[in-house]
């Protein structure tokens, strides 16, 4: 399994009961991912897929190539966060670069900056030649002092609207890649249920835009916030979109219930 198939186990088998593969190395092409038995006995297919932010996964496996995304420091007791831009330049940054910055910091006695700061902050101008979209140092516990972390950075977000759940989705499930798992499905005959799985990447413009707009509305009530309206095409009958992060809501679209649902976080269960 790779890191979703993984993750839309967990989160799916409070719901459906334990998820076997189905997609096994070997077997007939067009398999989908799982099944499930459902409690009157008959069978769910399930197919799983991902949204991700295919820049912010090749600076994160930059990161990881270059032995960048975990390191120490001599010159700080505290633990640090290195985030980078999607401009950084992996390949010309190393640890020799990134340990002066921070002792620098730690000599002005800061413990924090960032690119978008004040123009005018010759900080801002440094961290931009590096790449770097913000540091942070913050208190270590013992054994992890001058321990550097670097990661791909967080690239902003919004809360979508309702149109803008539809217009994605639309456009997702007539994509290729929408296609091609719903052909999976379309290939399981036997099963009583079609359920797609979609993981939204926290770092996706779709992960985030939908996981924002839900947290809004579990802080401003049900009521400030509309479920989408696109219906999936057949042979689905249950459509997951889930966050990839603990605690976050998800959506939930079912045939049979005409329609969508919020999903609070695992296990989960139907919204208000």
């Amino acid at each position: 399994m790779d890191e979703y198939e993984r993750w839309a186990k967990r989160q799916l088998e409070p719901a459906l009961g334990e998820m076997t593969f189905a997609d096994r190395a070997g077997g007939p092409p067009g398999q989908h991912d799982f099944n499930a038995t459902l409690s009157d006995g008959s069978v769910a297919a399930i197919e799983v897929t991902s949204v991700v932010d295919g820049d912010r996964r090749n600076l994160s496996a930059s990161i990881e190539k270059k032995n960048l995304g975990r390191f120490r420091v001599g010159c700080s007791q505290r633990l640090w966060l290195v985030t980078l831009l999607p401009s950084a330049e992996v390949r010309t940054l190393s640890t020799q670069a990134l340990e002066p910055l921070i002792g620098d910091l730690e000599a002005e006695e800061r413990t924090s900056a960032a690119h978008f700061g004040d123009y005018r902050d010759p900080w801002v101008k440094r961290l931009a030649v590096l790449g770097i979209e913000s540091i942070h140092g913050v208190a270590a516990s013992p054994g992890s002092e001058g321990l550097v972390y670097v990661r791909a950075g967080t690239y902003g977000g919004r809360g979508w609207t309702q149109e803008d759940v539809d217009n994605w989705l639309a456009s997702f499930l007539a994509s290729p890649q929408g296609a091609n798992k719903i052909k999976k499905l379309a290939n399981a005959t036997s099963a009583h249920q079609k359920h797609l799985v979609v993981v939204l990447d926290s770092f996706s413009e779709a992960g985030m835009g939908i996981s924002l707009a839900l947290t809004a509305r579990r802080e401003r009530g049900a009521a400030a916030y509309r479920v989408p309206t696109v219906t999936p095409t057949e042979p689905v009958t249950h459509l997951w979109l889930i966050p990839d992060v603990d605690k976050s809501d998800g959506l939930l679209w079912v045939c049979e219930e005409h329609g969508w649902r919020v999903l609070s976080p695992v296990p989960f269960a139907e919204g208000e």
